[in-house]
Parts: C-alpha cells; structure tokens; sequence
C-alpha cells in the first residue's frame, strides 16, 4: 500500500471515530477567512517556459501565483476542556497570467489554480486565561487541486479561446497557533499556520494517464480570522 493510500485510510477512520462522538453539547461551528502564501515554482516553470514558446510573440508575465484570500469551514467538538477534535473543508485559489497586445488585437493565457481541502482538525490550549486562550492547531488534509489553462486570442474583429482542465491530488500538514478571545457562546480567532504537502502532478481531468510535469504545491504561510459559535 502506497502513501497516498495509507494516508486516506487514516483520514476515513478518523472521519468515522468523530461521528460516532458527534452530540449536541460542547459543538462548535466557525468560518474562517485568510490569506495564503504559497509556493507554486513548479508552475512558474510551467509559465515561464512552455506557455511562453505556444507563439511566436513573446508573451509578458502579467501574474505568477500570488498569495490570495482563502475561505475555511470548521466543525469542532471538545473532547476534554483543553483538547477539540473535528472537520474542516477549505477553499484556496490563486493563478497566473501571460499575455500580450497591440494595435493589431490581444493574447491571454491564464492558468488557474483552485484547491479543494477536506480534513481533520486537533486544538490543544497551551494557556487559558479570562480575557485570551492561546491553542496549538493542527489539521491534516486530503487536498484536490484543479487547473484551468485557458486561452484566448483576438485579432482585430475576430476572436477565439480554448480551455484545458487538469487535477491532482495531495495531502498536507498544517501546525500553528491561534489566539481566542473567549466571549462564549461567540468563538473569536486569530490564526497563524504553516502548510506542507505531498502532491502528484497535474493530469487531464478526463483523462489521468495523460499527465504533465508540474504540480500545484500550497506550502506556505498561513493567516486567518475565525469567527464561530458554540452550543
């Protein structure tokens, strides 16, 4: 059994074992809203090299994967008074763009990256006082990534595009800490955490034998607002 097939058979047992402790009391649900900083060389590779030898003008980099906002819902429950357990899912998004123009008309090459993560969330209080709580955090992720490569050409009054979509597949690892402000039953937080993953390379999402030599990679910094309640 691989790693990736190991690691998903963890993730579905821990799945399982949550539900079964799954009640009413002492259950939190939050949003939480960052920013994310990543680290997409293998794609740079990708934009500085192929896309750029597609034509025979030579395109400019107008974007090469940003850091970019991200979007997390998290379901939590306390297993002890300083230990929670749960599930996350969250959202990441970022991209890059060549292109070129004249009087003559416009190229466009936009590559796309949106990141689907589902997973399992642990928080241990490391300090618990009235006015703050400070919490060690760690999830583990199960993280599907796509790619839309999308071009488009205009010519004076004539005008064409095309779209390729690709995915891959990964797991990650994200420790870090938060800071609380304990207003009960509201949950307020500030995050800061570190992403690191294994990820395949990208292939035909129609098609997985066909694949390319570059792979999303979302390791990097994290920075987050969390906003909940608890019942």
């Amino acid at each position: 059994m691989n790693l990736m097939n190991k690691i998903k058979l963890i993730l579905l047992f821990a799945f399982i074992f949550f539900l079964a402790k799954l009640n009413a009391q002492d259950f939190s649900v939050r949003f939480q809203s960052g920013y994310g900083f990543y680290n997409m060389k293998s794609m740079e590779g990708l934009q500085n090299g192929l896309l750029n030898s597609i034509f025979r003008v030579q395109l400019k980099t107008v974007q090469s994967f940003p850091p970019f906002v991200n979007f997390e819902f998290q379901f939590a429950k306390s297993f002890s008074s300083n230990i929670n357990g749960g599930l996350f899912f969250q959202f990441l998004s970022t991209g890059g763009r060549d292109a070129v123009s004249d009087y003559s008309g416009e190229i466009n090459i936009d590559q796309i990256i949106n990141g689907y993560n589902g997973g399992l969330l642990f928080e241990a209080y490391i300090l618990k006082k009235e006015i703050k709580h400070l919490l060690f955090t760690f999830q583990l992720s199960y993280m599907y990534s796509t790619l839309q490569l999308k071009q488009s050409i205009k010519i004076y009054d004539q005008s064409n595009s095309q779209s390729t979509k690709f995915s891959s597949i990964g797991f990650g690892v994200e420790p870090g800490f938060a800071y609380e402000i304990p207003i009960k039953p509201i949950i307020i937080r500030a995050n800061l955490s570190f992403n690191a993953g294994l990820f395949e390379d990208f292939h035909l999402t129609n098609n997985s034998d066909l694949t390319m030599n570059n792979k999303p990679d979302w390791t990097g910094l994290r920075l987050g607002l969390t906003v909940g309640y608890e019942f």
